[in-house]
């Protein structure tokens, strides 16, 4: 125990801004989540571990597909940009389970 403290990682603490959030996009709303959840090493340490989400996007032909936005392993979750999500057709991955 030091400085009478049990856990020496202080407890979350909520940062999510919603007038930050208001106008993002699915993909870049999934960015500002997990620079928000790694930033906070109460919750993800360094690198922070992987975040997704679901999306509608318009292909290369202009039709609705829904995406899968994955964090692949070895980027952080910190600092990660939307950019740098990788996007998986679902229709493509669903067959694979």
């Amino acid at each position: 125990m030091t400085d009478g403290l049990a856990f020496p990682i202080a407890p979350p603490v909520n940062r999510w801004e919603p007038s930050q959030a208001r106008d993002l996009t699915p993909l870049e709303l999934l960015a500002y989540r997990s620079n928000l959840l790694g930033a906070d090493r109460s919750v993800a340490n360094w690198g922070g571990g992987n975040t997704s989400s679901k999306s509608t996007e318009l292909d290369f032909r202009e039709r609705p597909t829904r995406v899968l936005w994955v964090k692949g392993s070895g980027s952080d979750l910190a600092t990660i940009k939307p950019n740098q999500f990788t996007g998986l057709c679902l229709e493509d991955v669903l067959p694979l389970l």
